[in-house]
C-alpha cells in the first residue's frame, strides 16, 4: 500500500465503522485507522509550506487580483480556480516577474519540496499489525466498494 492511499483508506474505515455492529471487526479497523492518523500527521509536517512561501503566494495573488478582470461588483473574475485576464496583459506579466525575482530561493525550495512530496506519497508503506481475517468480516453491512478499498488490509 503507498502513502498517498491513506486518506481513502481511513474515509473506508469511518464509513464501515458507522454502520458495523461486529466488535472484534470493528477493533481491527480502529487500529489500523489510528496507525494510519499516526503517519498523516507524519506527512502533515513534511508537507507544511514555509512562512516564506505563504508570504510569496499571498503577495502573488494580491497581483493576481489587481489585473484580472473584474465583475460589476469590482471583485476579481475566476473562472476553474484561474483568475481571467492575466494571459495577454504586459502590466501584470512585468509585475508578477519583479515579484518572482525577489522569491527565486522561495520558488526553488518548494518545487524541490513537491518532488519529495510526490517521491514520498509513492513510497510504500505497511503496519505492524495483522492482518484483518476474511472470516471475521461482517456479511452484508459493507459495500463491494468499500471492501475493495480496505482489501490490502484483509487476509483469506
Amino acid at each position: 500500500m503507498k502513502l498517498r492511499d491513506l486518506s481513502g483508506l481511513i474515509e473506508a474505515i469511518e464509513r464501515i465503522l458507522s454502520n458495523s455492529k461486529n466488535i472484534i471487526f470493528n477493533y481491527h479497523l480502529i487500529k489500523y485507522k489510528v496507525a494510519m492518523k499516526v503517519e498523516l500527521e507524519n506527512i502533515k509536517t513534511v508537507t507544511q509550506p514555509s512562512p516564506r512561501l505563504i508570504e510569496y503566494e499571498t503577495k502573488r495573488i494580491t497581483i493576481c487580483e489587481k489585473y484580472a478582470n473584474k465583475d460589476d461588483a469590482g471583485k476579481p473574475i475566476t473562472k476553474d480556480g484561474k483568475y481571467i485576464g492575466l494571459e495577454n496583459n504586459p502590466d501584470f506579466q512585468k509585475e508578477l516577474q519583479e515579484h518572482m525575482s525577489k522569491y527565486t530561493d522561495v520558488i526553488t525550495e518548494y518545487n524541490q519540496q513537491q518532488k519529495e512530496i510526490a517521491e514520498l506519497l509513492n513510497k510504500e508503506i505497511s503496519f505492524n499489525l495483522p492482518k484483518i481475517p476474511l472470516s471475521i468480516i461482517p456479511n452484508n453491512e459493507i459495500s463491494g466498494s468499500d471492501l475493495e478499498i480496505i482489501f490490502p488490509l484483509i487476509e483469506e
